[in-house]
């Protein structure tokens, strides 16, 4: 969608859903909800980003970019990424968005997207999206987790 409709005019939070109103024209007055975005296109990973075999990467199955990372049945970890919650939050009404796009083959156990938030050790948040409750085998589509 950030491809055809690239400009953010206008975000609503209500009690369970969020209100989203994008643009193809550039609004006079610029909307800085997104302040730090980043993403993986394993080409090569950022240093923030753990767990990265990069024999693992091919580029037979891109989504974004060039490349794509393939994680075998039974592999228990994927790649991570670890910020300075000073990095990542300006306010105490900020909000975490983090998703993944997968594609999922037509024979698929299951796996979860996990957020985990810690500081000084202490966990402040950890959740877990069932990849199967967005994506259904044999499909490609986007996980989604938030923090916030």
């Amino acid at each position: 969608m950030m491809e055809k409709f690239p400009y953010l005019i206008q975000h609503k939070s209500y009690c369970g859903g969020d209100f989203y109103l994008f643009s193809r024209i550039k609004p006079v007055i610029a909307s800085d909800e997104y302040f730090y975005v980043v993403t993986n296109t394993f080409e090569p990973s950022l240093p923030e980003w753990g767990w990265v075999n990069e024999k693992r990467c091919i580029d037979s199955l891109p989504i974004d970019g060039k490349k794509s990372f393939v994680n075998d049945f039974g592999q228990e970890f994927s790649p991570s990424y670890t910020k300075s919650l000073r990095d990542l939050i300006h306010s105490e009404n900020d909000v975490i968005d983090v998703s993944v796009d997968v594609r999922i083959p037509l024979v698929f156990p299951g796996a979860w997207l996990v957020l985990s938030v810690s500081s000084d050790g202490k966990d402040l948040k950890w959740s877990s999206a069932a990849v199967n409750d967005y994506v259904k085998p044999g499909h490609q589509g986007r996980v989604f987790s938030r923090y916030g």
